[in-house]
């Protein structure tokens, strides 16, 4: 499975897909995510709600402009054995952004 993180000022908001399908979403308030044990809770009931477990995520791929949520999802992800990549306006994606200034996308 593929776990999408978008981390907004506000919300995390995840998807999770499983060959190419998405299967769930779901969002964690920004100010909830303080720490690794708080993020292992929240996932906790996400994933008891949902019916998965972390071992099913084979990889995760984070877009954020919240710094202090990197540091926190690095280390889980890391702990866990999860490879992920953080990806910003400068990632080659496939994607054409056509915009001015990219940059402004973040």
């Amino acid at each position: 499975m593929l776990l999408c993180i978008d981390v907004g000022n506000s919300n995390l908001t995840f998807g999770l897909y499983k060959n190419m399908d998405l299967m769930y979403t779901f969002r964690m308030e920004t100010k909830e995510v303080k720490s690794m044990n708080q993020l292992q809770e929240q996932f906790s009931i996400v994933s008891n709600h949902y019916g998965f477990i972390l071992n099913d995520i084979e990889y995760v791929v984070i877009d954020s402009v919240v710094p202090r949520i990197d540091e926190v999802l690095q280390k889980y992800f890391e702990r866990n054995n999860i490879p992920f990549k953080f990806i910003d306006y400068n990632s080659q994606i496939g994607i054409d952004i056509k915009i001015d200034n990219p940059s402004e996308l973040d």
